[in-house]
């Protein structure tokens, strides 16, 4: 019968002991110990225990031993078992990103190595506030209102709107279709006409959400959110050319 032999070697060396400053040392004076395998002729996996526990302090793929060199993932733990630090190594160099976790791993800080050789922090949670901050919504549990709610909203379009002279003169009435993004403090930004019926129906459209107070931004989880909104602004000639304006449900 033939024998197919792996080419994975697990052949695993001696015992490492380490003091606290991560000297070789005696098993008595030890805080530490290593255990390596060797996966091919030129990678090993070196894990090391605290000997309080024998839980690991660290797992990472090494190039050498002699001398050492971490080449691969990497991954540091706390003595209670929590991850400290993961990332990878290149030759002994940290590379790309590594996260590093508070104690409770409530938070975390994340640290980019650049190829330049320069370095870039950022805790996890600006991050994630950043990202939300950044998000959008079209739907959300609580969808932003106007101060005071529609009723509030058509009074302040029919007192503040100006009907363009040019609409006017050429008889244009009908919808024009605004967007905006009531942002999570409540600001309005990125103003978008989506359908416009000329005259200048447009501009006034864009000019009176530009002068709206702030809205009630959108809630989702109990957390106010960047929400799109889409209303239309009815242009309605009046006789005498009287001009108003009020947005339809």
């Amino acid at each position: 019968m033939a024998v197919i032999t792996a080419n994975l070697c697990l052949a695993q060396s001696d015992t490492i002991y380490y003091n606290k400053d991560w000297y070789k040392c005696n098993r008595t004076e030890a805080l530490y110990y290593r255990l390596i395998i060797k996966n091919t002729k030129v990678s090993y996996t070196v894990t090391d225990y605290f000997i309080s526990n024998n839980q690991p302090q660290m797992v990472a793929e090494f190039l050498s031993l002699n001398p050492e060199q971490k080449n691969g993932p990497c991954t540091y733990y706390r003595e209670n078992g929590e991850k400290k630090s993961e990332g990878v190594y290149k030759k002994n160099n940290k590379v790309d990103q590594w996260i590093f976790w508070d104690e409770g791993r409530q938070d975390s800080s994340i640290q980019n190595f650049k190829t330049d050789g320069t370095t870039t922090w950022i805790r996890r949670s600006e991050q994630q506030k950043k990202k939300d901050e950044e998000s959008e919504f079209i739907s959300v549990e609580h969808m932003p209102t106007f101060p005071g709610g529609d009723v509030a909203l058509k009074t302040f379009l029919k007192r503040n709107l100006s009907y363009p002279s040019e609409a006017i003169k050429q008889n244009i009435k009908g919808d024009v279709m605004v967007e905006f993004l009531v942002s999570a403090d409540g600001s309005l930004r990125n103003i978008k006409i989506l359908h416009d019926i000329g005259g200048g129906c447009g501009d006034e459209t864009i000019r009176l959400v530009k002068i709206m107070p702030a809205w009630n931004p959108g809630k989702q989880g109990g957390v106010g959110v960047n929400v799109k909104m889409v209303i239309p602004v009815t242009f309605k000639l009046d006789k005498g050319a009287k001009e108003s304006s009020q947005p339809e449900k």
